[in-house]
């Protein structure tokens, strides 16, 4: 499978795009594709790319050359002076197109568009059945080095501020605010700006060793999420609204202003005091909530689906351990599980612990784990069996929602439990009214609907599957 990803990037306009598609280049690479770089961009892109298969050509004066003839492959563009009627050029060109975008910039051709930005599922994208959309954080490309998942320690005092605001800082803001912040015996500041070239490795542990970072509110926002840390934001661009307005709201970045406002170094140093050791721990918690790193990953397995006509991504089922605890945890505590659950009042640690330990070791319970062939988690089944009658109660995780494995994995659930307890004649559900999506993939799972019920109070529409008769 050949992809050729289209991008730009230099000293004079940064590397957020580069970075981001240099991590799905290699994510391609990872399950076998042949990827290269075309690069709208100068010299300094060499020491980004190093070890990637890359040119730099101006491809939108030279699509052909960029693309060769009779190409047959996927083509992913990366670039704000991509317009629409390029976008449509490509389309034609390749066999799928990818296009990146961070805030609804153009209507795309058909393929599949990609906007990992924070907030990004509010965008009034048109409703197109030719394109396919990742949107959202668990979509956002990282470097390799950001998908390690160590938890960031966190010092009671601030001891260390990292000040980046990367490419786009060509008037030196960072080392200037740093003079402004520095005290006597105050936080130790370092400063990644402009001009300066940093291996991701060298970027990471520079985060992971600061208290807290003043950041611009571009790409380097996700990094410092899926690191834990707590951030100051400078914006530098329009572009950067939609993330400044969901970090802001996530509530893991503190928006100080716009490069140039008055008084910006003294909003900084004021927020910068607010900081209390319980809101910087609030702060880390929330962003590594939203970035786990894999967002290349995900891309890749998207595109290289819509490349192959797949309806959804490949899982396994397996019985549920103790390692898969807090990943439980955190999917029964997100606001669209609790929304739809009976009982909506969120989940104690401690009591979700006792639970989740009993519930394992329970016979008259299945409890399944749903995951990726490498092991992503995916969701998870669990099934009350008292006697003849099952319950069902099913979710799936914010990264695999609308990728159409619900009714696949209800109808994969339900197949097992009946093999596991052959005593089980039927599996009930019961579900809200109002949730249509859930009511959809129980039906093309096979379950029927049959009555109304209260429970608690609440009106709930029962489905029930039953077993199928073996023929004699």
């Amino acid at each position: 499978m050949k992809i050729k990803i289209l991008t730009d990037g230099g000293a004079r306009t940064g590397f957020g795009h580069l970075t981001r598609c240099a991590a799905l280049s290699r994510a391609f690479r990872a399950g076998g594709g042949d990827t290269e770089l075309i690069v709208n961009g100068d010299a300094s892109v060499r020491a980004i790319l190093k070890g990637e298969r890359f040119r730099v050509l101006d491809w939108r004066k030279y699509p052909q050359k960029a693309l060769g003839e009779n190409f047959g492959g996927i083509a992913v563009v990366d670039s704000y002076r991509a317009g629409a009627a390029f976008c449509a050029r490509i389309a034609r060109a390749a066999k799928l197109a990818v296009f990146f975008d961070d805030y609804n910039r153009i209507h795309y051709p058909p393929g599949v568009v990609v906007n990992g930005s924070i907030g990004a599922e509010t965008l009034p994208y048109p409703r197109d059945k030719a394109v396919k959309y990742c949107l959202g954080p668990a979509y956002i490309p990282l470097r390799e080095e950001f998908r390690e998942r160590r938890k960031k320690p966190l010092r009671r005092n601030i001891r260390g501020i990292l000040i980046t605001f990367g490419g786009t800082d060509t008037g030196g803001l960072g080392e200037r605010l740093a003079a402004f912040l520095r005290r006597p015996g105050g936080p130790k500041i370092v400063v990644f700006g402009a001009g300066k070239r940093f291996s991701a490795a060298a970027v990471r542990r520079a985060m992971l060793a600061s208290d807290v970072c003043v950041t611009g509110c571009g790409q380097t926002t996700y990094e410092l999420a899926s690191c834990g840390v707590p951030a100051v934001g400078v914006g530098f661009a329009g572009n950067q609204k939609l993330n400044i307005k969901g970090w802001v709201k996530n509530g893991s970045l503190l928006f100080a202003g716009w490069k140039g406002d008055k008084g910006l170094f003294n909003r900084i140093e004021a927020l910068l005091s607010e900081l209390t050791f319980s809101k910087r721990l609030a702060m880390s918690r929330r962003g590594r909530l939203k970035v786990d790193g894999l967002g290349a990953r995900r891309i890749a397995d998207a595109v290289r689906r819509a490349f192959a006509g797949a309806s959804h991504p490949a899982f396994r089922l397996r019985p549920a351990a103790g390692r898969d605890c807090r990943n439980i945890f955190e999917l029964s505590n997100s606001p669209a599980v609790r929304a739809n659950s009976i009982n909506t009042a969120k989940i104690r640690w401690a009591v979700h612990k006792r639970w989740f330990a009993a519930k394992i070791e329970d016979p008259r319970h299945s409890f399944l784990v749903a995951e990726t062939p490498s092991g992503e988690f995916i969701g998870q089944l669990r099934y009350d069996v008292p006697g003849p009658e099952a319950l069902v109660s099913f979710s799936i995780s914010d990264a695999f929602r609308g990728r159409g494995l619900a009714a696949p994995l209800l109808a994969a659930g339900s197949a097992r439990l009946f093999t596991d307890f052959p005593g089980v004649r039927r599996i009930n559900a019961y579900i809200r009214p109002e949730n249509g999506a859930s009511i959809k993939a129980f039906e093309r799972a096979g379950y029927k609907f049959e009555r109304s019920e209260k429970i608690n109070a609440l009106k709930m529409r029962k489905y029930a599957a039953k077993r199928k008769n073996r023929k004699s």
